[in-house]
């Protein structure tokens, strides 16, 4: 497992989750399944310095059929991102967390 799905997991862990499994491979689109009392994330990680575009891999997030009880997610690590705040640029180290239906 890499630094920041360890992040993910350490993270839906505080979120509530009761187990956290890891994907077996780079054959799928998800990386973490997260099993919560009433749902189940299926989560694709991603890290990167740099504010990027993830249009492409939404969609094909957004095309995959799951069960009802399942939500799909994007959560990206920055590990570096500028943010402007105040006019100014500030440094912003975290995730953003997308729900995609």
């Amino acid at each position: 497992m890499t630094d920041y799905e360890l992040k993910a997991k350490a993270e839906l862990f505080k979120e509530g989750a009761r187990e956290v499994i890891k994907a077996g491979g780079s054959f799928g689109v998800f990386d973490l399944w997260a099993i919560f009392e009433t749902e189940l994330r299926c989560i694709q990680v991603k890290e990167t310095k740099f504010q990027l575009r993830f249009a492409k891999l939404i969609e094909q997030i957004r095309i995959v059929r799951l069960p009802m009880f399942c939500t799909k997610w994007l959560w990206i690590w920055y590990s570096y991102r500028p943010k402007r705040v105040n006019k100014k640029l500030e440094n912003f180290k975290g995730w953003k967390k997308i729900l995609i239906n």
